[in-house]
């Protein structure tokens, strides 16, 4: 039963869905864990603030400055960006890596996985007696001495995540009910866990047909939520999937902003039927239209044209804000920096078949299509060599 409907998840529904991100990003990032330093520091997110952040992509890998988490045939595996290797993480002496007997085997799905000093924590079904169930463990760095320290309630599919030292918070995709029938429309939604008290509660449900979330961040206490869906049940948009007009009247594109410790939610921006969301940071809120990248003043309410359609990337540097324009005549990206406080961009380089996946101080997160296949590889290299154009000093992960 397990398996089953895992496999309806990710070969169905959840598969198409990559296949169209791909089309258009690629590399889209699905979800973001932004773990804080243990050194006091606030909650309050800002490119280059010193604090550690986790990142999550489609393939269920977690990016971070130290390097990457990800799970392989069930074991949980570590890409290490001081040496370049990809290791099990396993401490455990001599041991044959068998599933009874190594600590870096789970036999349920490991959605994320980040550490916090020297404590390792995941964000997993392991141990559900239903499915849908999603708990946090803690475990020592090497993945023993596991423990549930929290129940996060019911969440199929995780889209995004952001944890700090008070809170996590994650968006959801639900395709079942408790009798394990396909619900009428799909339910989303944004759920906040209080570390210091232990509450779980939902700040933003809906439902919908084809329902996604494609941003979660948070800032301070504030949550930047953009989600996507049709309110139309399936019989409905079957019975009218050729009058686009008819399916458009009941499209809802919304970029919302919600209290995560209060109840309050607030609209930002809805009814743009092209809107994307690019990346959130402290100067606001920057997403593309009609070919055109804005930046929106979350306290005015106001946008600035200020670019030509971009694409942003996960970017947790002081150096600045890493985007990229592709032309598909040529092939290349034009990769650009944006620095709050100078209000420019950047020109760094033209380049061909390079897709960052995550920017942090020191290190870079690239896929590299350099391959005699033309299937990306995982490489990473120095964040000041990037942000000048440099790829020489590139290092591709070894198992």
């Amino acid at each position: 039963m397990w398996k089953k409907l895992e496999d309806r998840l990710k070969n169905g529904r959840w598969e198409a869905e990559m296949k169209c991100r791909q089309k258009y990003f690629n590399c889209r990032i699905l979800l973001l864990l932004s773990v804080i330093c243990l050194t006091g520091c606030a909650g309050k997110r800002e490119a280059g603030s010193g604090k550690t952040y986790w990142i999550l992509d489609g393939d269920l890998r977690t990016y971070g400055e130290q390097g990457v988490f990800y799970q392989e045939n069930g074991y949980l595996r570590f890409m290490d960006a001081a040496s370049g290797l990809d290791v099990t993480v396993c401490g455990k002496p001599e041991c044959s890596h068998s599933r009874e007997e190594c600590p870096a085997y789970f036999e349920r799905r490991v959605h994320g996985a980040f550490w916090e000093g020297d404590t390792l924590y995941l964000l997993t079904d392991y141990g559900a007696d239903r499915f849908g169930e999603l708990y946090l463990y803690e475990a020592s760095v090497n993945g023993e001495d596991r423990k549930k320290i929290a129940e996060l309630g019911e969440a199929q599919q995780l889209f995004f995540a952001v944890c700090t030292e008070k809170y996590i918070v994650f968006s959801y995709w639900n395709l079942y009910d408790e009798n394990m029938k396909e619900l009428p429309r799909d339910q989303i939604g944004v759920r906040v866990y209080d570390r210091e008290t232990g509450e779980c509660r939902d700040v933003l449900s809906r439902e919908g047909w084809n329902a996604r979330v494609y941003q979660l961040d948070l800032i301070e206490d504030e949550i930047y939520v953009s989600c996507f869906y049709y309110d139309l049940t399936p019989e409905e948009v079957l019975a009218h999937e050729t009058d686009q007009e008819y399916m458009r009247q009941y499209l809802k594109h919304e970029l919302l902003k919600a209290d995560a410790g209060g109840q309050e939610v607030v609209s930002l921006l809805q009814g743009i039927a092209d809107m994307e969301v690019q990346t959130v940071c402290e100067a606001g809120v920057f997403y593309t239209a009609g070919g055109r990248l804005y930046l929106l003043d979350a306290e005015t309410g106001v946008s600035r044209d200020v670019n030509e359609s971009m694409m942003g990337y996960p970017s947790f540097s002081e150096k600045g804000l890493l985007f990229g324009r592709y032309d598909s005549d040529t092939g290349e990206t034009s990769f650009y920096r944006y620095v709050a406080e100078e209000e420019e961009f950047c020109l760094i380089a033209n380049m061909q078949a390079y897709i960052p996946a995550a920017v942090f101080e020191d290190v870079c997160y690239i896929y590299d299509y350099h391959t005699d296949d033309g299937n990306g590889v995982l490489a990473f290299c120095r964040t000041a060599d990037f942000f000048k154009g440099k790829t020489e000093g590139l290092i591709r992960f070894e198992k």
